[in-house]
């Protein structure tokens, strides 16, 4: 069989039905491109975790024709091995817990919905930076493969948890992009844990996070993966009660608290401050004025 790929004629060979294999990556920890054209330049359909099996279609010297978890494209042979047994891929979950993500047949948004993805799932490849192909098996052993969105997203189980960390215990800004001219939205205080979201890649000395949906980037050399018991600056309201937001920029107030409740502080931005409660609101995380505030044992700066 010959492909007219550009002005260059590519040679494969044909995998017929009875001849059918299952290739898997010779490696677990890198992921392997797979390329519209049999070409190192052509575009890029997304980036598959080593260790998962995919049917080999056409057999080429430099380059195989194969389809993964129902994508089709082109892989460099090199990259491709026969194993006996298929590596556990890589498992991540919807961010925050108790959510659930929309499963499409493409990844872009313009797909059509197939179902819905909820918990841990399995994680084909990265196609973008905001979309995953995945696979879940349902409660009733049906399994679904297909794209969800990015964002929402993080490492299974503790892998993807880091906590502020700063070397002089001073607070660490959360930006809305990679980069300090960007907006800041909070200083966080040492101690503060974060989920990782699932990027296709890392920007240099950034990483993407999130506090139960409030997101943005940190500086990797103030974060740490080893988590540990770190005491938080604690307060109450400064008089029989004082007003709380639902967001930073909020005008009209979401509630009331009561001088009895006692809260941590996790951020200082502008004049408010981001608390949870001992005994949670409506939402996880709310704003106060830092100027309502009476603190704990640590004074805030």
């Amino acid at each position: 069989m010959v492909l007219l790929i550009g002005f260059m004629l590519v040679p494969l060979t044909a995998v017929g039905e009875d001849n059918a294999q299952i290739v898997t990556f010779s490696t677990t920890t890198e992921r392997v491109k797979l390329r519209e054209r049999p070409d190192d330049n052509a575009r890029v359909m997304g980036q598959y975790y080593g260790g998962q099996p995919l049917e080999l279609l056409e057999q080429g010297k430099k380059w195989d024709y194969v389809s993964i978890g129902g994508r089709t494209g082109y892989m460099m042979r090199k990259y491709l091995t026969d194993l006996t047994e298929e590596a556990a891929a890589p498992v991540a979950e919807v961010y925050p817990e108790g959510e659930s993500l929309s499963l499409y047949d493409q990844a872009g948004g313009n797909g059509r919905v197939i179902g819905t993805v909820e918990g841990e799932f399995e994680l084909l490849g990265i196609v973008s930076q905001d979309w995953l192909h995945v696979r879940q098996v349902q409660a009733d052993g049906t399994v679904l493969v297909g794209f969800v969105s990015a964002l929402g997203t993080t490492w299974a189980g503790d892998g993807g948890e880091m906590q502020v960390a700063t070397r002089d215990n001073t607070k660490l800004a959360l930006y809305a992009e990679p980069s300090k001219q960007s907006e800041n939205l909070g200083e966080f205080f040492n101690g503060v844990v974060f989920q990782t979201l699932i990027e296709t890649e890392s920007v240099n000395g950034w990483v993407h996070v999130s506090l139960d949906g409030y997101t943005g980037y940190m500086q990797t050399s103030s974060l740490t993966a080893e988590v540990a018991d770190v005491p938080l600056p604690t307060g109450r309201c400064r008089t029989s009660s004082c007003a709380y937001y639902a967001a930073y920029d909020a005008e009209e107030r979401a509630g009331t608290i009561f001088a009895a409740a006692t809260f941590t502080v996790l951020a200082v931005r502008g004049d408010r401050c981001l608390v949870t409660l001992s005994t949670p609101v409506a939402a996880p995380y709310i704003w106060l004025n830092s100027a309502d505030i009476q603190y704990g044992y640590i004074t805030i700066e």
